[in-house]
């Protein structure tokens, strides 16, 4: 499972996965130390077993995979951290499930001729993602609807 994302809810995510049974494979487009998790988060992925990779970032959802570039930290003039993008260093990482748990400044372009509406059914949305910057109760609310709805696409897919 790819989990993308630096933040908390990245390391959340990732450790429920592994209470799955699951692999979960973190896609980080800075380094440990750009990370906005709590450090003790991610040291308790760490520890359990969540696997890490650095400057990278998803360019575009296909099928089975994911189109990830790599990217390098810049330093602003502000003195803040910067991504930059490296042109033709795209590869394909294929998956079985990806969760995207990045800001609430969503860039709906990684889908790409996916969509919203997703692939036949298996894109599923939520919290911010799916209605831009709400409050963490309309976040969990969306999560339940998306939870539901995986549920029945996966009890669906087992049927057929």
């Amino acid at each position: 499972v790819l989990v993308v994302g630096g933040g908390n809810v990245t390391m959340d995510a990732a450790r429920t996965v592994l209470r799955c049974g699951k692999l979960p494979i973190v896609y980080y487009r800075k380094g440990f130390e750009n990370m906005p998790a709590n450090m003790s988060e991610v040291e308790e992925s760490k520890a359990e077993g969540v696997e890490f990779v650095f400057f990278e970032v998803p360019v575009e959802v296909l099928d089975d995979c994911v189109v990830m570039r790599k990217c390098e930290n810049i330093i602003r003039e502000d003195g803040s951290v910067g991504t930059r993008m490296l042109e033709g260093t795209d590869y394909e990482v294929p998956f079985d499930s990806m969760i995207v748990a990045i800001s609430e400044n969503v860039d709906y372009s990684i889908l790409g001729e996916v969509g919203l509406d997703g692939a036949g059914g298996n894109v599923f949305i939520a919290g911010d993602f799916a209605y831009g910057p709400k409050t963490v109760v309309e976040a969990v609310v969306s999560a339940k609807t998306a939870v539901n709805d995986i549920m029945n696409f996966l009890n669906n897919y087992e049927n057929n």
